[in-house]
């Protein structure tokens, strides 16, 4: 279990994914998101936007990025 905080203008794509050195984030996980909103582009083409009092479950494959100027934390 761990907290994770997502500053406005974070993008997994371009924060990430040089450190990452894959095309998607390969790390599954299950987030309470509790507050700004976080938009998910899954590999397989689905796209959501998650906020306040969502749960999510993401498999690998997947880009996201902080929508708006409240920083994202789940």
């Amino acid at each position: 279990m761990g907290r994770l905080t997502l500053q406005p203008g974070w993008r997994w794509s371009s924060d990430a994914k040089p450190i990452a050195g894959t095309e998607w984030c390969e790390a599954p996980r299950m987030q309470v998101h509790l507050s700004g909103r976080v938009a998910i582009h899954m590999a397989y083409g689905n796209e959501f936007v998650a906020a306040p009092s969502d749960v999510t479950s993401l498999a690998g494959g997947h880009d996201a990025w902080v929508v708006g100027e409240e920083a994202v934390v789940a």
